[in-house]
């Protein structure tokens, strides 16, 4: 926000915390100032789950640089899907702990994610439509992204707003 020019006057404010663009984490802003001076582009989630946020604040920009990982030229949010229908997360690859310990965050969220409006290669469709062709493995991956997305927007925006999945 401070090093954009059209976004500056939104830094006087001081805002209580960032949301990372790459894991949808809130971030202390007193954490990710000092990120986002040193490289435009860093995954602040990273930084606010390791064990010694202050330490890391103040290491060598190098050390900084090795942490931090670049955006992808794509919307990183998206899934790709190779010619052999298997998924590739852009995030990154989750171990069962986090997947256990998202989908425990995502109870409070209805959990019916059939009428989530998807883009797929230029059309839109509701799951509910294509979902039972889907191969398994792919399938449960899908929903709990789509878990993931319905808790972000709410069950009303995700029957209306597009979600691009390629």
């Amino acid at each position: 926000i401070h090093s954009c020019s059209k976004m500056r006057y939104k830094a006087a404010y001081w805002p209580s915390e960032l949301l990372c663009p790459i894991r949808y984490k809130w971030v202390p802003f007193d954490i990710a100032k000092p990120l986002l001076d040193r490289k435009k582009y860093v995954k602040l989630s990273d930084y606010a789950n390791a064990q010694n946020v202050e330490s890391l604040t103040e290491e060598p920009r190098e050390t900084l640089d090795m942490l931090s990982d670049d955006l992808d030229d794509g919307n990183s949010t998206n899934a790709l899907i190779d010619r052999d229908a298997k998924v590739f997360d852009s995030d990154s690859e989750v171990s069962e702990g986090e997947l256990y310990h998202e989908t425990n965050d995502l109870a409070s969220v209805p959990t019916d994610v059939g009428n989530i409006l998807l883009g797929l290669a230029g059309a839109r469709v509701r799951y509910k439509d294509f979902q039972a062709d889907l191969d398994p493995h792919f399938r449960d991956h899908l929903e709990i992204r789509l878990l993931r997305y319905l808790k972000l927007v709410g069950l009303r925006l995700s029957e209306r707003m597009v979600c691009s999945v390629i």
